[in-house]
């Protein structure tokens, strides 16, 4: 036997046919009488044929490729032809179908001729048995056709041919390959619809796959694949005839091949919105019902398929299934993790993972639910489902639920940080907030309490009308508590109830008797008490018998007609009672004889009745945010009208979206966290946290960033109590943290999840330093960390470091008696673990006093170049204590600059971060309330900080300062001296810096006083900072006031009683007086400067000599002042009197400088002063104090006119 060529003509393709036929009427006789194939010559010829069909380059004419394929179909159709030609047959068909040589004759009516032959092959191919695994390999052949069939030929799309009418004669019965089953030798009609094509070879292959050996099935399952890509790719026609079927066959089967195949078609599925009506109401109505009917089944592997098609037609048809998907969520996803068994759980909530991972989802389902009023919270809902089992109480190493809830807090934060960036207002935000404020209402009314009206405002009127409408129409209303509202009695004792129940009547729309009660009981649960019942029955049948009556003669009549259908109700549908016992028709009928008025209602009224509600329970209306098992509550839920969703930009709602869950986010961030075993977890708990802080930050949510730092530094604090003099163990864990700063390490910290608590602390001063202006409750818990790192000197000097005024040279003041206490009780405390700080002189305070001094200070030193993953690890690492690692951690957050940032975000702001930091309190310690050892150490910090707050801005420092002399206030009433100390300190400091001549000056002066008050044993051993301060303030400031020369004067005088603080004091008068004595003489302050020198001039405080030759000069530029000025002024004489005298004594004494010095500034303080100026009692006074009581200084004649003071003759000095 042989072919032409396929470059043959079509005419000599045509006369082979005959040839063709003759040959294989010959090859059947000839199989009769030799069938081995290895001794029949025909067969021989036969698969030397085969190999040249196979090995075709170019493509034939069609009517060659015609022959060649019905041949080969006559060969697999015949039955008495061996399955090793079938199988070749088979082969060569599919070689032809997957070359490249149908290309030529794409849409070909002829080609069309041949994708029937090749149908027909799948579908009555025969063949002869013989074992069950070349059975297989020849139904896997088959199968293969089959798909390539469906790919070559899903060309001819356009098919008017009415689908359903070529579909009916074919779904009956599905075809069968096996070999003992014949079909048809007929061909298919070319006239048959590519539609019918389609679905039939898609049941061959279902029937081949359900059938076959597991080997097979698995080929089927993927040639089905294969298949329904083709089919709906390509928008064949068939989709709606292959879902349907699928979709019906699912619970007929129940075999989880079908849900295989429907998820395939839907990932196939291309709908848009106008599409398929058939393919969309099909979904929407039968599929639903389906898939809500098998979620129930138990079996993991019916649950896993079911959430996976949920999460494809998600995907695929959302837009157009609002309804379904919130029922969806709610029945299966919800009720699973709510009451499923653990694999359900664990399967429902590695789908809520893949949701959440998918772009925009979560963004469609708030905007179009939770910002709806119409639908649940079901945003809220599936992130609380999810976070279900963060923490769980049954957690072992082995629950997954735990881990996928954790995965889940995960990829919500990066969903929210992804949010954050596409941030855009408006949206349904307004709608939620409505929304919001019902729930509060609807919650309040379901808790029954008795005030709910009172959190309704305008969202429920004030009468009958407007909360019967309320209880009417609002989704979420407890029903059961609608019962008893309505219902409440009697109506004497509860008058506004019944109204209510009344105007509820009104907004039914009444139709028959049955229907009309069961829309009245659709919207709430009955009560159990039999006079509720009562009260509600009458309301109703009043009502019915108003709008007419219907069947019913009396009121009375429908009362005790719809009394009797509740009883009936109850009996017919009661899971508790056996079916012998419930009520029969007959009993129903005769039950309500007599009931209308004395006379009988219709038998067949009441027949029908009672079928009625034995084929449908009265049951309370489901809602799409109930889950749903009944069957019938399905059908009455996916009836009603369907609504559309609605594309919602991202980040649209990425605010309220955070905001409505951030609560259930941080505690998840906090279970990540604490349930962290590995390194990598601790990290992802640290980036979660970070994400949230980031959130807040960006969305301006203060209350939530505050609860993440305050559960941070919690974490913090439990470490900063393990800080001390051992060993930093871990090199790798330090060398990383000391790197870079928080938030920018992008690898896990090796090592970290033994270190939770001080990677914690690190990112939240991380996170206080980035957003330090919305930090509130935070900083009391910053302060306590702070305060266990000071004790353990492990805090930075930056922080540590108290601000002090320095000496002369800018030297360091020496530590008070006071200091050393306080620091020695709190090393004590800490049992010798270190106690804080102090540090070497210097910082803001010394700053000043060394520029006022003339000091220099050298420059800072630049902080050392980051470490880099590059960087070689330093040695200086190994032995490393904790306290010097977290003091270098701490340290490189910089957390000064956190608390300046803070003070310069708004003076409201400010105001409060210096209250809290003020509000040092008295800590816990046991089970009594007593200060701690550590009280005046944390407080002296913390007015520290503080001062440093109110310093950063002198624009608002009025505001904040009342503040401050409050606290100092209370301080000087107390018995702590070192808190003493520092409030003197940054009082006089804070003056130094704040000082502006005006309001400020006078504030601050209110306050500065306040110094005068502290006890003068304690002045004692503080009176060298006080005087630094003091002489610094002198030295720099213009004092114009008389009222705060005055307390300037008294403070100077308080210190210089103690020699530790005279000497500065001094040293500023002294530069206050030599730059210009106008300030204190414009004041009229002159003469009580005077007075303070004169102290110094005759060595007052503890006979100190050391200052009086100075301070008589000083006191010689005043009283020149004074002069130039027009003075004295009535009342300076007294003054004048009195420096003559302390003159006069110093004259006479034995040290020669100061007796030089007080004669000569005597002389030149006489003569400025004009002698009419004064009275002749003050020279009265003057000459006769020195005349009486002369010094060992003589007065003789000079040149010039000039008098000449010659002491002991020897010296002559002109005056």
């Amino acid at each position: 036997m042989s072919f032409s060529s396929p470059s043959s003509s079509s005419s000599s393709s045509s006369s082979s046919l005959p040839l063709l036929l003759s040959t294989l009427a010959l090859l059947r006789s000839s199989l009769r009488s030799t069938p081995s194939p290895k001794h029949n010559p025909l067969l021989i010829k036969l698969t030397s044929t085969f190999s040249r069909l196979r090995r075709l380059s170019r493509p034939p004419s069609i009517s060659d490729l015609t022959l060649y394929s019905n041949f080969l179909t006559s060969l697999c159709t015949d039955p008495d032809v061996p399955g090793t030609v079938t199988y070749d047959s088979l082969t060569v068909l599919v070689s032809l179908l997957k070359s490249d040589l149908f290309e030529t004759f794409k849409g070909g009516k002829k080609l069309k001729v041949i994708s029937d032959l090749y149908t027909q092959v799948v579908l009555n191919t025969q063949f002869e048995e013989i074992t069950r695994t070349s059975s297989d390999i020849i139904l896997s052949l088959i199968l293969t056709l089959t798909t390539l069939v469906v790919e070559r030929f899903s060309f001819e799309l356009i098919d008017n041919t009415d689908e359903s009418n070529t579909l009916n004669t074919t779904s009956s019965s599905p075809p069968s390959t096996h070999s003992d089953i014949y079909i048809s030798d007929s061909l298919p009609s070319t006239k048959t619809s590519l539609a019918s094509k389609h679905f039939t070879l898609f049941k061959q292959t279902v029937h081949t796959t359900i059938t076959s050996s597991p080997l097979t099935s698995r080929h089927g399952l993927t040639q089905l694949t294969s298949i329904i890509s083709s089919i709906f790719k390509n928008n064949c026609r068939s989709r709606y005839s292959i879902l349907s079927e699928v979709v019906r066959e699912m619970v007929v089967d129940y075999s989880d091949m079908y849900l295989s195949v429907l998820n395939d078609c839907l990932e196939c599925l291309m709908l848009e919105e106008g599409g398929d009506e058939r393919i969309v109401k099909l979904l929407r109505g039968e599929c639903c019902k389906n898939l809500l009917l098998l979620s129930q089944v138990e079996g993991l592997d019916y649950t896993s398929l079911i959430l996976r098609i949920i999460f494809t037609m998600f995907l695929k048809t959302r837009n157009l299934m609002k309804l379904q998907f919130e029922i969806f969520f709610t029945s299966v996803h919800l009720r699973i993790l709510e009451a499923g068994s653990y694999g359900a759980q664990v399967l429902a909530l590695e789908s809520l993972v893949e949701f959440i991972d998918e772009p925009k989802a979560l963004t469609e389902v708030y905007g179009n639910y939770d910002c709806d009023l119409d639908c649940s919270n079901l945003y809220l809902s599936l992130i609380k489902g999810l976070l279900k089992f963060i923490d769980s109480e049954q957690e072992t190493e082995e629950d997954e639920r735990t881990r996928l809830s954790r995965l889940g807090v995960i990829a919500v934060m990066e969903g929210v940080c992804v949010r954050m960036k596409n941030v855009d207002g408006g949206g349904g935000s307004e709608i939620k907030r409505k929304k919001d404020r019902i729930q509060i209402v609807v919650d309040n009314f379901n808790s029954r309490n008795k005030n709910w009206m009172e959190t309704a405002g305008d969202l429920v009127e004030e009468n009958d009308e407007g909360v019967a409408k309320f209880l009417f129409e609002t989704k979420g209303v407890d029903r059961t508590v609608v019962g008893e509202y309505l219902s409440k009695g009697p109506k004497e004792k509860y008058p506004f109830n019944t109204k209510v129940l009344y105007s509820y009547l009104t907004l039914l729309e009444y139709s028959t008797f049955l229907p009309s009660l069961r829309l009245f009981l659709l919207r709430f649960r009955m009560p159990g008490e039999a006079q509720c019942i009562d009260r509600l029955m009458e309301a109703f049948s009043e009502a019915y018998f108003e709008k007419g009556g219907g069947e019913f003669k009396t009121g009375d009549g429908v009362f005790v007609m719809a009394f009797s259908i509740i009883m009936l109700n109850t009996d017919l549908h009661n899971p508790n009672m056996e079916d012998e016992k419930r009520m029969t028709v007959e009993q129903f009928v005769r039950n309500n004889r007599g009931i209308d008025g004395g006379g009988d209602l219709d038998r067949k009224f009441l027949v029908g009745l009672y079928h009625d509600i034995k084929g449908e329970e009265i049951q309370v209306q489901q809602t799409a945010s109930e889950a749903v098992t009944d069957v019938r509550q399905i059908d009455g839920l996916l009836k009603q009208s369907p609504s559309l969703m609605v594309q919602v930009k991202e980040g649209v709602h990425a605010k309220d979206m955070f905001k409505c869950i951030a609560p259930d986010l941080l505690a998840g961030c906090a279970a990540v966290f604490e349930g962290a075993v590995e390194d990598e977890d601790a990290w992802e708990g640290i980036r979660s946290f970070e994400r949230f802080g980031e959130a807040c930050g960006g969305f301006g949510m203060e209350e939530e960033f505050n609860d993440m730092i305050v559960l941070l530094l919690r974490y913090g604090r439990e470490f900063c109590r393990t800080v001390g003099p051992s060993i930093f163990k871990n090199e790798e864990c330090l060398y990383q943290l000391l790197g870079v700063g928080a938030g920018d390490i992008e690898k896990v910290v090796v090592g970290g999840a033994s270190y939770k608590g001080l990677l914690a602390l690190r990112a939240a001063l991380g996170m206080v330093k980035r957003y330090a202006g919305m930090v509130r409750n935070g900083w009391v818990n910053l302060l306590e960390c702070l305060f266990l790192l000071r004790s353990r000197q492990a805090l930075p000097d930056a922080l540590s470091e108290m601000e002090d005024f320095a000496d002369a040279e800018g030297g360091r003041l020496p530590n008070s008696p006071f200091r050393e206490r306080s620091e020695g009780r709190a090393r004590e405390y800490v049992k010798g673990e270190g106690g804080g700080g102090g540090g070497e002189g210097g910082g803001f305070w010394g700053g000043i006093s060394k520029v006022v001094f003339g000091g220099w200070e050298e420059p800072e030193a630049p902080p050392p170049p980051p470490l880099t993953p590059d960087s070689p690890a330093p040695a200086a690492l190994r032995g490393m204590t904790t306290a010097e690692a977290v003091k270098g951690i701490v340290g490189r957050e910089q957390l000064d600059v956190a608390f300046a940032t803070a003070a310069n975000t708004s003076p409201a702001g400010r105001a409060f971060i210096i209250k809290v930091l003020l509000q040092c309190r008295i800590r816990v310690v046991g089970d009594e309330v007593e200060p701690s050892p550590c009280f005046e150490d944390q407080a002296s910090l913390s007015l520290e900080l503080a001062s440093r707050v109110l310093l950063s801005s002198k624009s608002s420092a009025s505001q904040t300062w009342p503040l401050l002399h409050d606290h100092v206030a209370n301080i000087i009433k107390g018995d702590l001296p070192y808190l003493q100390e520092r409030a003197a300190v940054v009082l006089l400091g804070a003056f130094f810096h704040l000082d502006d001549g005006g309001e400020m000056r006078a504030l601050m002066m209110d306050t500065v006083k306040l110094i005068g008050f502290v006890r003068k044993e304690w002045v004692r051993h503080m009176a060298d900072r006080i005087g630094s301060g003091l002489g610094s303030i002198l030295r720099t400031s213009e004092f114009v006031l008389a009222k705060e020369w005055d307390i300037i004067f008294d403070l100077c005088s308080l210190t210089c009683s103690f020699a530790s603080g005279r000497g500065y004091i001094f040293s500023g008068l002294q530069r206050c007086l030599n730059e210009g004595v106008e300030g204190v003489v414009a004041s009229g302050r002159g003469v009580r400067c005077i007075a303070l020198l004169l102290r110094f001039s005759k060595g007052d405080w503890e006979g100190d000599m050391r200052n009086s030759v100075e301070s008589m000069k000083l006191i010689a530029n005043v009283w020149s002042g004074i002069v130039d000025a027009g003075g004295p002024q009535p009342g300076d004489e007294r003054g004048l009197v009195e420096i003559c005298s302390v003159f006069h004594e110093l004259s006479k004494g034995k040290d020669v400088k100061v007796s030089k010095m007080a004669a000569e500034q005597m002389g030149r303080i006489l003569s400025l002063v004009q002698p009419k100026s004064m009275g002749c009692e003050v020279w009265t006074s003057i000459f006769r104090n020195v005349l009486l009581n002369p010094p060992a200084i003589h007065m003789v004649a000079g040149g010039g006119g000039n008098g000449v003071y010659v002491v002991n003759e020897e010296d002559t000095f002109v005056v």
